[in-house]
């Protein structure tokens, strides 16, 4: 559900809780414990629903269920002393005075707890308070006490008696890579700034299989949970991590893991699927732009090998069974920052690149770009809009960062005559010069990019359907590509991971079509200055004269 419908069901229903809370509880401060046990569990929920049928009903499920965890709670609490298996206070004294070796474990296992834990934990034992004194200071009831006092013995008990390995603790990985599907927000975070540091990689990749407790990602990082909590808040914040029921962390992170075998097999699948778009689509696409400049459309010198380069380019990414790729869309987390899309990671690798049956730098991209006059603004927007894609066969440099849409601002200002060489204007005419998107040639200046005064939908809607046969093709492959891919991720990314490998399909065909039509004669290889700006069209209210 939208998190502003949830919130309004939470409005909704907390008296209701609280006063659910209260009669079973009989008790304010329990009653609180236990309405905040239920609106989380019945917020986290929510949210993670599509639709709800009897919203009355579900939430009263919900609060007898965490009713019960909450009985149970208590009851163990109360009867702790006739457990075995945990760490009574005497044996806890025994370790601390008479075994060193064990101290220094048990100060070292103490410090993995989760901050509540710890606290208690320092409290009772070593300041001696009682637990309702602890309970006051902490603002949390004596129950809450007796049960952090119960799971924080048994966690204590269970390390040290097993003094297990903590794999990533002592070999940390980095990611070889880091970046996202979707748009980040106007101040231009993703996920390379929220995870520059090596613990926030580890934190992530620690939570990525299955959920869990500060607490366990302490001590599988081998690092006192007191350094990574403000870690967790923040990636927690900027949704690189999703807390779950049991005070647990999930992350919300499509991380993959590189195989020779898999990318080998992948490459295959692609120029399969490259062969079918060249042979039942490229020839519409080339047919509806023979006659270009009738149909509002620049190309410098009168170019159409440069105008195809990008139409073809475009026409794969943009028009060719968007119907099919839109699905990757609803998996895009919105950021506080104003972003909205997927994190990415890749895993380091065990292979060389150049083991590989093919040359994987023909066909490294930089996503479809989209540059508009605001970050989220509709991309048809005048007076200016950009799309923009780097490939193997273009020389630019600095990859989505240095693709500023003022840059298109300037190109506009150029055609309109109004930039000029004057001091106050001479910056934005030498960038436009060192990127080559103003060419100087034979004592004349010209634009060198492919512009149009049409709009993005009227140019999509001159672009030709895929054929029904095509659309089988791609169907097919889809799900061999998702089928090769999908075990390697865990439970709550298979529907994302499926998506973006579905999505996949039709991007990493993008490359092996233009190999093929270059292989083909079909496109006519770039001269230098082609190259500045290949695979770029800017949408302008004017053409160059």
């Amino acid at each position: 559900m939208e998190k502003e419908k949830v919130d309004k069901i939470i409005v909704r229903f907390k008296d209701k809780i609280f006063g659910f809370a209260l009669t079973k509880t009989q008790n304010i401060d329990s009653a609180e414990e236990l309405a905040s046990r239920i609106l989380f569990d019945v917020y986290s929920s929510l949210i993670k629903a599509e639709t709800i049928g009897n919203i009355d009903g579900y939430i009263y499920r919900v609060s007898c269920n965490v009713y019960a965890r909450f009985v149970d709670e208590e009851k163990r609490s109360e009867n702790i002393s006739q457990y075995t298996g945990y760490m009574s206070t005497e044996q806890i004294h025994d370790i601390h005075t008479h075994n060193d070796d064990i101290f220094q474990l048990m100060r070292q296992e103490i410090s993995y707890l989760a901050k509540i834990q710890r606290n208690v934990i320092l409290m009772f034992y070593y300041q001696k308070m009682k637990q309702h004194e602890i309970a006051k200071q902490l603002n949390i009831t004596i129950a809450t006490v007796k049960w952090h006092l119960y799971d924080a013995r048994n966690l204590l008990k269970e390390r040290i008696m097993s003094n297990e390995e903590r794999n990533i603790g002592l070999n940390p990985i980095e990611f070889e890579a880091l970046g996202h599907i979707g748009g980040v927000g106007p101040e231009k975070k993703e996920t390379t700034h929220y995870l520059q540091k090596l613990l926030s990689q580890n934190i992530v990749y620690a939570a990525y299989q299955k959920a869990k407790s500060i607490t366990q990602i302490a001590q599988e990082l081998n690092v006192a949970a007191a350094y990574i909590e403000d870690e967790v808040a923040c990636l927690t914040e900027n949704g690189f991590l999703d807390k779950v029921a049991g005070s647990k962390y999930l992350a919300n992170m499509l991380i993959t893991e590189l195989s020779k075998e898999v990318l080998e097999a992948e490459h295959q699948i692609y120029i399969k699927f490259a062969q079918a778009i060249c042979k039942e689509y490229i020839p519409l696409v080339i047919k509806a732009f023979e006659d270009f400049q009738k149909k509002g459309f620049y190309s410098p010198q009168n170019d159409l090998n440069f105008l195809l380069w990008s139409v073809v380019s475009y026409a794969c990414g943009n028009k060719l069974l968007m119907e099919e790729q839109s699905e990757i869309r609803k998996y895009y987390t919105k950021r506080i920052d104003g972003g909205e899309y997927i994190a990415t990671g890749i895993l380091p690798k065990d292979f060389d690149w150049s083991g590989l049956n093919y040359d994987p730098d023909l066909h490294t991209t930089c996503g479809d770009m989209h540059r508009s006059n605001h970050w989220n603004e509709a991309k048809d927007h005048f007076p200016v809009y950009a799309w923009q894609l780097n490939t193997y066969y273009d020389t630019r440099e600095g990859g989505w960062q240095e693709n500023r849409y003022s840059d298109y601002l300037y190109l506009n200002e150029f055609i309109l005559g109004k930039l000029t060489k004057e001091l106050e204007q001479i910056d934005k005419y030498k960038r436009l010069i060192d990127k080559g998107y103003i060419i100087c040639e034979n004592k004349s200046e010209y634009a060198n990019m492919v512009i149009t005064t049409k709009s993005a939908k009227e140019f999509r809607d001159m672009l030709p359907e895929a054929p029904d046969t095509l659309r089988t093709t791609h169907k097919d492959m889809a799900s061999e590509i998702v089928k090769i891919n999908l075990k390697q991720y865990p439970a709550h990314i298979k529907d994302m991971a499926s998506a973006w490998h579905k999505l996949l399909l039709t991007d990493r065909a993008k490359t092996r079509v233009l190999e093929l039509l270059l292989q083909n004669g079909v496109l006519k290889p770039l001269n230098d200055n082609q190259k500045k700006s290949v695979n770029t069209i800017m949408f302008s209210d004017a053409l160059p004269i």
